[in-house]
């Protein structure tokens, strides 16, 4: 008798079990199927085309700002011990490319492209010859991230967010060596950023952003457009 019942309660709480799973299956795909229209409505307090922010936005992004040079990702065109200098170091500025994808009032994803170049006289002593060797070098600089974003707040016109992605780097060296051209490639490496924003979109469609943080610019700006309404 005792096994009988033990049986019927244990497939009592695996049909429980079962109708619990059902239920937040549920309840999980409804938020998941629900329209964003209807969500995200619902979630903005500020009046449409007053906000910086609107249902199903996607906002393009062009901007540039100074390099944040990191010469220990580069290294020298030699694996040399001997003692090195860098100098007569210029650089471009760094062209920032973004698209985000909003997906809620408070979280969007996209990608960020950037281009940079630098220039640099890199010298050693080598202690053999008791000569000095000099090589210009020219870096070129590729990054493509995943971004994610977080929508911390929305003040009118004005949103302020935080940033942080990922992705792959490759940076094409250009040097002489006794007068001879040599090229090269450091292979992806990867890369990573993260930062805090302030954009401006004007009737949410046109405006400007500002952002400050660890990436290849530590401070970029630059326009942006809403092309959701393209």
């Amino acid at each position: 008798m005792d096994r009988k019942i033990t049986h019927k309660k244990s497939a009592e709480c695996k049909h429980y079990g079962r109708k619990k799973d059902i239920f937040l299956l549920s309840v999980v795909l409804f938020f998941l199927l629900t329209p964003q229209k209807y969500c995200a409505d619902n979630l903005d307090t500020l009046k449409r085309g007053k906000s910086g922010w609107a249902n199903d936005m996607r906002v393009i992004s062009i901007g540039f700002g100074p390099q944040n040079s990191e010469f220990g990702n580069f290294g020298g065109p030699l694996k040399s011990t001997e003692i090195y200098n860098i100098s007569s170091i210029s650089s471009s500025a760094v062209f920032h490319g973004k698209l985000e994808f909003f997906l809620n009032k408070h979280f969007g994803i996209g990608a960020n492209v950037n281009y940079s170049t630098l220039s640099y006289y890199y010298s050693f002593l080598n202690y053999a010859t008791n000569q000095e060797k000099v090589f210009p070098i020219n870096l070129q600089t590729f990054n493509l991230n995943v971004r994610v974003n977080y929508h911390l707040f929305y003040l009118k016109e004005l949103d302020v967010y935080l940033g942080a992605g990922t992705g792959l780097r490759l940076v094409k060296k250009n040097l002489l060596i006794d007068d001879e051209p040599t090229n090269n490639k450091s292979g992806f490496l990867r890369e990573y950023e993260t930062s805090l924003g302030v954009r401006y979109l004007a009737n949410g469609l046109l405006g400007a952003y500002l952002e400050i943080g660890l990436s290849r610019s530590l401070i970029q700006f630059g326009l942006s457009l809403n092309i959701k309404t393209y």
